[in-house]
């Protein structure tokens, strides 16, 4: 199963979403329609020591079965209650398959980034700069389960974005 976290947007195999989803969709019955939305400008390429200590504070965290520190590791601005419940509880669905490996992604040319759900444009939060993916071992051992968050930059830090409404 491949997810595509926006820690507010997620995909499952296609982008679709709602608040952070390792929603397993079959619970949500409206799908949203989603909304290409091209790269911005402010999103030149991080250096590779601060993608690397992105994926090692994610990994140490979810080693170390620590919720909160994983929660810091998002950018909450402008964040709605729903979308942090979503977002929390997503982690936490997340923190009981073991790790296998946290990687970054380059986002594809034609990304989206934006979608429309129930009537309500949804968007990052922060400037994307990439992805972070990440693996896991799923509870039938045969299969590797993987989880991508979206990585957006605040001034110089690097932060997993979230979903607001645009």
């Amino acid at each position: 199963m491949s997810t595509l976290h926006w820690a507010a947007f997620v995909t499952v195999n296609l982008v679709v979403a709602g608040l952070c989803v390792h929603w397993r969709f079959s619970q949500n019955k409206l799908a949203p329609q989603p909304i290409a939305c091209p790269q911005s400008a402010e999103t030149a390429a991080p250096s590779e020591q601060a993608l690397q200590q992105l994926a090692e504070n994610y990994a140490k965290h979810h080693r170390a079965g620590n919720h909160d520190a994983l929660l810091d590791l998002f950018c909450w601005e402008g964040v709605d209650d729903l979308v942090k419940e979503a977002v929390a509880g997503s982690v936490r669905d997340d923190l009981e398959q073991p790790l296998v490996d946290v990687q970054f992604k380059p986002l594809d040319e034609q990304e989206t980034l934006e979608y429309e759900q129930n009537g309500v444009r949804y968007r990052p939060n922060l400037p994307i700069i990439g992805k972070l993916q990440v693996g896991y071992k799923l509870q039938d051992e045969t299969r590797i389960g993987k989880t991508t968050y979206l990585i957006g930059r605040d001034g110089e830090r690097l932060l997993l974005a979230t979903a607001i409404v645009d």
